[in-house]
């Protein structure tokens, strides 16, 4: 698989590029596992409006851009491990 798709694809859904990958397989699962775990637990209530931690704007805003990154450094390290025969 390409090593751009595979950073992508885990970028969005962090752990899936590993499976898709065959390599660091108890990780991916777990990363996977906990990353859909997240999207559920997201829209069940009374979570939906407290999934962030923070109250105030500027710290919801924070710990978005937190979890774009974490996100982002999936997605680079699924990359470097597609790059590597």
């Amino acid at each position: 698989m390409h090593p751009i798709r595979v950073g992508i694809i885990n970028a969005i859904l962090p752990g899936l590029g590993y499976l898709l990958l065959g390599r660091r397989l108890l990780f991916g699962w777990l990363i996977f596992a906990g990353t859909i775990l997240l999207i559920i637990a997201s829209f069940v209530e009374p979570a939906a409006n407290d999934l962030l931690l923070s109250t105030t704007f500027e710290g919801r805003i924070l710990e978005a851009f937190f979890m774009g990154v974490w996100a982002i450094a999936f997605g680079v390290d699924a990359y470097n491990e597609a790059r590597v025969k």
